[in-house]
């Protein structure tokens, strides 16, 4: 997992305001995000279209929503609250072995959709991602002895991001049941995909 930030530091202390909604953006923007802003700016990239309006906004807004949701993570961290990512998680362990699912290609292809965050992805992953590392991993509130058997990168991955993927699909439909905006991240993950795939080539 690499999480680049790119910044200009003679930008820091500008306020660079959202190109859709007008919205002042923080100067520590992940990768992805800054350079989409870069290829708009340069005009690589229209900034017309309905679905880059739409996307570009999701994305740059994640954070703070992300910040919101500490609380009901944290839960399921300290195992206050049922996950059943977590138990999915620690019951393929057991089924296949701690070796195997350290392994890259053995493990995470095999279950590589059970851990993407539906629509948000990819350009939302990176930012559920570095958010979730600078909540609990950089305090190193994910320990060993909470995330054992996974280890806590694992546990970032496999739990938290899906888990907080389904908290802010529940919220962008109205406060659905967090069952329900289960299901439609996993049959969003492939419209994710497709939304996105410009970007990636």
């Amino acid at each position: 997992m690499h999480l680049i930030l790119y910044i200009n530091e003679n930008d820091q202390d500008k306020n660079i305001e959202c190109p859709y909604c007008g919205e002042t953006l923080p100067n520590l923007l992940p990768s992805k995000v800054s350079e989409y802003l870069n290829d708009i700016s340069t005009g690589t990239k229209s900034a017309r279209t309905i679905v880059e309006q739409y996307e570009f906004c999701l994305v740059h807004k994640l954070s703070n929503r992300i910040t919101e949701l500490k609380s009901d993570l944290l839960k399921i961290i300290k195992g206050q609250r049922h996950s059943e990512f977590r138990v999915d998680a620690v019951k393929r362990i057991q089924e296949i072995g701690k070796s195997k699912v350290g392994h890259p290609l053995l493990y995470q292809i095999n279950y590589f959709e059970s851990f993407q965050p539906g629509y948000y992805e990819p350009k939302g992953l990176e930012v559920i991602s570095k958010t979730l590392i600078e909540m609990f991993a950089q305090p190193r509130i994910l320990t060993e002895n909470l995330c054992a058997p996974q280890s806590s990168s694992q546990y970032l991955v496999q739990v938290l991001v899906p888990e907080t993927a389904i908290r802010l699909i529940a919220e962008d439909l109205g406060g659905i049941p967090l069952n329900m905006a289960k299901n439609v991240m996993n049959d969003s993950v492939e419209f994710g995909f497709y939304v996105h795939k410009d970007s990636n080539t």
